[in-house]
C-alpha cells in the first residue's frame, strides 16, 4: 500500500513537471504578445502626439491668415468707399463745371474717365472679335475727340488730380486683393491640414484604444496563468520533498539490512573460530574491519 502511494507520487512529480513546463511556454507566448501591443500602443501614441502639434500649428497658422485677410478685406474696402467717393466727385465736376458752355459729352476728363472705362473693360473681361473690335473702335474715336477738346478748360486740374489719385487708389485695391487671395488660399491649406489631422487623429485614437485593451487582456491571462504557475510550483516542490524523505528513507533502510547481514557474518565468524573451522578470505576481511 505505502509503495502504491509513493509511485503514485512519482508519477504526480512528473505529471506537475509536463503541466509547469507548458504553462511556462504559455506564459513567455503570452508575454511576447502582450508586448508587441504594448509597443503598438506606445507607437500610435507618439503618432498621435505629433499630430496634435501639427494640428495646433495649422490652427494659430490659419487663425493668424484668417485675422489678417479680415483687416486687409476692411482695408480694401476703405480705399474702395474712397475711389468712389472720388469718381462721385468727378461726375459732380463734369454735371456743374461747364464754365465755358461746353456739352458735358465734350469735357476732356470725362472722355479720358470714358477711354480708361472702356480700356479696362477691353483688358479684363472675356469678349468676342466683334466686339473688341467694336470697343477698339470706341476707344479710338474717343481719343480722337479727347485730342480735339484736351484744351478746353473745363475744370481740367482737378479732374486730373482725382483721376490720378483714383488710379493711386486702384494699385492699393488690387494689391490688397492679390494679398487677400494669397493668404485666404494658404489659409484654406492650413485649414485642410488642420482637418486631415484631426480625422487621422480620431482613427488613430481608436486604434490605441484597441491596442491598449487587447494588452490589458493578456496582462491579464499573463496574471492567471503565472498564478498558476506558482501554484504548481509550490505543489512540485511540495512533492519534490515528499519524495526527497522516501528516498532518504529507503537509503536509510538499505543501510540498516546492510548492518545486520553484517552482523550475522560477524556471528559466523566467531563460530568457525570457537569450532576451529577453516577461515575465508572473506573472513579474515570481516574480522578485520571489525577491528578498525
Amino acid at each position: 500500500m505505502e509503495q502504491d502511494d509513493n509511485n503514485k507520487k512519482f508519477t504526480e512529480f512528473n505529471k506537475k513537471k509536463h503541466k509547469i513546463k507548458d504553462l511556462r511556454n504559455q506564459l513567455n507566448k503570452i508575454n511576447e504578445e502582450k508586448e508587441k501591443w504594448f509597443s503598438t500602443k506606445n507607437l500610435l501614441h507618439n503618432k498621435i502626439s505629433d499630430l496634435i502639434k501639427v494640428l495646433k500649428e495649422s490652427k494659430t497658422c490659419r487663425d493668424s491668415l484668417s485675422a489678417d485677410v479680415k483687416v486687409k478685406k476692411e482695408d480694401r474696402n476703405n480705399i474702395n468707399v474712397q475711389i468712389k467717393k472720388k469718381i462721385d466727385e468727378i461726375k459732380k465736376i463734369n454735371q456743374t463745371g461747364d464754365n465755358n458752355n461746353h456739352d458735358r459729352k465734350n469735357n476732356p476728363a470725362q472722355i479720358k474717365y470714358e477711354i480708361k472705362k472702356l480700356e479696362e473693360k477691353f483688358e479684363t473681361e472675356a469678349m468676342k472679335f466683334p466686339q473688341e473690335k467694336k470697343i477698339m473702335q470706341t476707344i479710338k474715336e474717343l481719343k480722337k475727340k479727347y485730342e480735339e477738346t484736351k484744351n478746353v478748360n473745363l475744370t481740367q486740374n482737378d479732374n486730373r488730380q482725382l483721376s490720378n489719385e483714383i488710379d493711386e487708389l486702384k494699385k492699393k485695391s488690387d494689391l490688397l486683393h492679390k494679398e487677400i487671395q494669397s493668404k485666404a488660399k494658404e489659409s484654406q491649406i492650413k485649414h485642410e491640414t488642420l482637418i486631415n489631422a484631426s480625422e487621422q487623429i480620431r482613427k488613430l485614437n481608436t486604434e490605441e484604444k484597441e491596442a491598449f485593451g487587447k494588452f490589458i487582456e493578456l496582462k491579464k491571462n499573463f496574471g492567471e496563468i503565472n498564478n498558476s504557475l506558482k501554484k504548481e510550483l509550490n505543489d512540485l516542490n511540495s512533492l519534490q520533498s515528499q519524495i526527497s524523505e522516501i528516498k532518504q528513507t529507503k537509503i536509510e533502510g538499505q543501510s540498516n539490512t546492510q548492518k545486520k547481514r553484517l552482523r550475522d557474518l560477524e556471528k559466523d565468524v566467531e563460530e568457525k573460530i570457537k569450532t576451529g573451522k577453516k577461515l575465508t578470505t572473506e573472513d579474515l576481511l570481516i574480522i578485520q574491519e571489525n577491528q578498525s
